[in-house]
């Protein structure tokens, strides 16, 4: 079988524990699947590097939409964050969503000792189910994170105490946006009684340049 070629190559690799071995000591198929996923990888990002030029023309096109809609409406400071645009037959359509991350200041501990408070105000009155949910909710993970969807659903619980609204408004004090992010879609359908089917670019997890 034919050996690789290792010229043009660099003197030395490095290994999965960062040491350095000689090009010439690197075995011949390790060398090959090395080369392999160097190849590949040179080929993704010359790819991503597309799509993000792709989707910046995209994103580029609706924001000159919008600033000819509101010029021709005779409006100012107009803001779009979610739209929907659809074509004439209303069988093709492109959406902007735009995302917000979020995470919680100190403030979330400070209503977490509140929502404490009135656990033990209530005392047997209070459902051990409800205190189980809550405490379940502020637990953090393995990763440093707390649940924050399930944090923003305790504003769907009314109650009745002036401690439980203050924990409430704390929580509300507490929400930090992190980061914004644009989701790109575009959908299709053959006629207006059809279902719409999603064109699967993946271009919701790429930045636009």
């Amino acid at each position: 079988m034919r050996k690789i070629s290792r010229k043009n190559m660099p003197e030395e690799l490095a290994n999965f524990k960062g040491n350095p071995v000689p090009i010439e000591l690197v075995r011949e198929d390790h060398l090959k699947r090395h080369l392999v996923v160097e190849n590949i990888f040179d080929d993704v990002l010359k790819f991503e590097k597309r799509l993000k030029k792709f989707k910046s023309t995209i994103l580029n096109k609706i924001i000159k939409y919008e600033d000819w809609i509101t010029k021709h409406n005779d409006v100012e400071d107009a803001k779009f964050e979610n739209i929907t645009l659809t074509n004439y037959e209303g069988t093709k359509q492109v959406m902007i969503k735009s995302g917000a991350f979020i995470d919680f200041d100190e403030n979330l501990s400070l209503a977490k000792a509140k929502i404490d408070k009135c656990f033990k105000k209530w005392g047997n009155k209070s459902h051990p189910n409800l205190k189980a949910v809550i405490d379940h909710y502020f637990r953090i993970d393995k990763k440093g994170f707390i649940n924050k969807k399930a944090i923003l659903g305790l504003f769907q619980f009314e109650m009745n105490d002036k401690d439980w609204e203050a924990a409430m408004e704390l929580i509300r004090k507490s929400i930090v946006e992190t980061a914004k992010k644009e989701y790109l879609m575009v959908r299709v359908r053959a006629d207006i009684n059809s279902n719409w089917e999603a064109i699967n670019l993946n271009l919701s997890s790429i930045e636009a340049e």
